[in-house]
């Protein structure tokens, strides 16, 4: 191909593209190292994550060449490898402050719950424990982002297998619970029906008793409160019946002590006339024959003596026996 006349090739545009090039690679070189810098700075900090998708994105953008780009991505590589390595140490340290605050959680055993006497001791325990677990749950629903993936699985296990231990031992409570009280609630109706009622009463008020500390769910206590309150009406019917015998008893023993008492003065009523005629007859007789009515006579006296002390005695005790029957 034949060229023009005077033709020269125009090295100024080639050199002038050229520059430019070289100055916009260095230029971009140069805002990634600054980019990497502050992605360096910001190294364990909570902004690293949001930065590096900056600066990842910038070098896709640039698209610098292999020879330039190799280093900044090793720098890169590297950077996230030490937060990767900061993160992963700060979430061991947190992941084994949360797991030595949930070791210190008591959760009673099975056995400890079924060999437990103190019900309401035992369920304040699991109450507490409870509430420990919802503070650990709550925690790590807020704060677990700054654990890894592993970490907050685990931390999660952790806790999910002591609130089904938790739940297990307040389900076995509740059962002994229930047991109890259907235990109470015989031993109560024995009481009732089987001792005396001075026994009955303070025997049900201390049963009753024992039930009211127990920590049973309201609608179980609702349920017992109602078989107890059965119970006390039976006491009071009871106790009702007792009155009426008793009551009963005293009008039989007051018509007793008024029979005995009319039959005490109507021997008093004859024996003193009997008495004051003795008395005359004596001071008419002659002597010989005083001696028999003297005898007589002492022994009538005597009689009416015994009769009129059994006269007060029986008095007395009739009087007490209308007070306490007006009682």
């Amino acid at each position: 191909m034949n060229k023009p006349p005077n033709f020269r090739p125009d090295f100024t545009k080639d050199y002038f593209f050229s520059m430019t090039d070289t100055l916009q690679l260095e230029q971009n070189t140069l805002e990634l190292q600054i980019a990497l810098e502050n992605l360096e700075s910001l190294v364990g900090g909570p902004g690293f994550s949001r930065e590096l998708q900056n600066v990842e994105g910038l070098m896709k953008h640039m698209r610098l060449p292999a020879e330039q780009s190799a280093p900044l991505q090793a720098r890169l590589d590297a950077l996230r490898s030490q937060q990767q390595a900061q993160r992963n140490e700060a979430s061991q340290i947190l992941r084994t402050e949360i797991e030595e605050r949930l070791n210190n959680v008591v959760v009673p055993s099975n056995e400890e719950v079924m060999a437990a006497t103190d019900f309401k001791a035992l369920q304040s325990i699991l109450q507490k424990a409870w509430q420990a677990l919802e503070d650990s749950r709550l925690w790590l629903e807020m704060e677990g982002r700054r654990l890894s993936r592993m970490d907050r699985d685990a931390c999660w296990q952790t806790l999910k297998t002591l609130r089904s231990q938790q739940y297990e031992a307040r389900q076995s409570l509740q059962g002994r619970l229930l047991e109890r009280a259907n235990i109470l609630v015989s031993e109560a109706a024995e009481v009732i029906e089987n001792t005396s009622l001075r026994e009955a009463r303070e025997g049900f008020k201390a049963i009753q008793q024992e039930l009211g500390g127990m920590p049973l769910k309201p609608v179980d206590r609702q349920r017992f409160r109602g078989e107890f309150d059965k119970l006390w009406n039976r006491l009071q019917e009871r106790s009702k019946a007792h009155r009426e015998e008793r009551q009963q008893r005293q009008e039989e023993g007051i018509q007793r002590l008024e029979e005995a008492l009319r039959k005490v003065e109507a021997f008093i009523e004859r024996k003193e006339p009997e008495v004051q005629a003795q008395q005359e007859r004596l001071e008419q007789t002659d002597w010989h024959e005083q001696d028999q009515i003297e005898r007589r006579m002492g022994q009538d006296k005597e009689a009416l003596e015994d009769a009129r002390r059994r006269q007060g005695e029986l008095q007395a005790k009739l009087e007490d026996a209308r007070n306490r029957l007006n009682r």
